[in-house]
């Protein structure tokens, strides 16, 4: 073996180096990973999905806005009010909250109530028999809600006033901010109490539409106990209305039944007014201290009745009862002009207490009232007070209506 030569050694020249070539060993390099052609085409699809959408919201971008189909909350009601200005009027839009949605609800008479009708304002309601409807004929709509009719309950409490106001077209809430000068164009500005709209809705009642608004106007200018709820609807050019405090409204049959007497009422564009030259505005004398047990006369029964006699000069037309609608009766308090009306009276003639008088009639009041007049009456106040407005149902001899158009007021010694 070590006798032999290697041919490799006989060789005196270094071996060639051999140029790289394309395909190295296997033995030098690692293995080429396999093509994942899943994750090709998941990465095309998403390429393919945003250039999708890309070309989507381009072409919503180039339409125009479109308006929600959600209905607008009656919170974003607005009205119209207008600033008085030298300038020309300006407009701005203040927002009425708790607004409610129309309904519509349907309401019958029931077979016990009563009707009445009050022929100069054009109004009918029909009422229940323990209620006492009640006519003023101190007609001065622009002054104030109290110029009409009234509704007395069965303690001589008021529930419901109506009447209406003059009426061009157009906004019913502008015509009644107009009418008694509160909120809108005509006072929004001026009213010391700013905005007095507390709500507004549109109800239908028995097929008729109602514009319903509650303000709190009259619980800051008049002492009122609460807000204060108008139900309007125009018939020509007569905007009709029913008011009455929101508190009657947390009485549920109470609410139904004013609800009924504004549902079915019956309401007429004309106008018919008795003519002045058929009143006798000096039918009876008005009472005073100086005339006091000569022209009238009150003092409390043994009974605890109020009985007063009032005289005239005039000789009247035989009568057996009065309207009670066309008497106001109301007590007086004699303490910072307080009043209150009285539902239980009677009117009837009193000839045979004339004295030297042509005739006379004879006024009592129920001992209930008697008896809250002497509770209410300031204890260093001697008497107790009634006032008495007579609107109509007495006549004299000529046929003319006697009225008095300022109320009779009259004392009579505490017993």
């Amino acid at each position: 073996m070590e006798g032999q030569i290697s041919t490799n050694n006989l060789n005196t020249h270094p071996p060639k180096q051999k140029l790289p070539s394309n395909q190295p060993a296997s033995t030098n390099f690692p293995k080429r990973p396999k093509t994942n052609y899943y994750l090709i085409a998941l990465g095309f699809l998403i390429v393919l999905l945003l250039a999708t959408l890309l070309i989507t919201l381009k072409k919503v971008s180039k339409q125009k806005p479109t308006l929600p189909t959600k209905p607008v909350s009656n919170k974003q009601k607005r009205i119209i009010s207008t600033t008085p200005s030298l300038n020309p009027v300006t407009t701005t839009l203040t927002p009425i909250p708790d607004d409610t949605k129309r309904s519509s609800q349907t309401y019958q008479i029931p077979s016990s109530w009563l009707k009445y009708t009050d022929k100069s304002a054009g109004i009918t309601i029909w009422y229940p028999p323990y209620y006492q409807p009640k006519y003023n004929p101190n007609r001065g709509s622009g002054f104030s809600y109290a110029a009409g009719s009234y509704l007395l309950d069965q303690n001589g409490n008021k529930l419901l006033d109506f009447f209406f106001v003059p009426y061009k077209g157009g906004s019913r809430r502008i015509a009644l901010y107009k009418a008694w000068s509160f909120d809108g164009p005509y006072m929004m500005n001026l009213n010391k109490y700013g905005q007095q709209t507390i709500s507004s809705q549109d109800i239908n009642l028995n097929g008729k539409s109602w514009l319903v608004i509650t303000t709190s106007i009259y619980a800051k200018e008049r002492n009122e106990q609460g807000n204060r709820v108008f139900w309007l609807t125009a018939v020509g050019e007569k905007l009709f209305y029913f008011t009455y405090l929101q508190a009657l409204e947390k009485k549920p049959e109470i609410f139904k039944t004013i609800k009924t007497i504004i549902a079915t009422s019956e309401l007429n564009n004309k106008v018919t007014r008795p003519s002045p030259s058929n009143y006798n505005l000096n039918c009876f004398i008005y009472p005073t201290t100086e005339n006091k047990k000569d022209a009238w006369e009150a003092q409390v029964s043994a009974d605890h009745e109020l009985v007063i006699v009032q005289r005239t000069n005039n000789q009247l037309q035989k009568f057996t009862s009065i309207d009670s609608s066309l008497v106001e009766v109301e007590m007086n308090f004699q303490n910072h002009q307080s009043f209150a009306p009285i539902a239980n009276f009677t009117i009837s003639p009193a000839s045979d207490q004339k004295g030297h008088y042509a005739d006379a009639i004879k006024i009592v009041i129920d001992k209930k009232y008697v008896d809250k007049l002497i509770e209410q009456t300031p204890n260093n106040t001697p008497s107790i007070s009634v006032t008495v407005k007579i609107n109509g149902g007495i006549h004299d001899q000529s046929g003319k209506t006697c009225i008095n158009t300022r109320p009779m007021v009259y004392f009579a010694n505490k017993p």
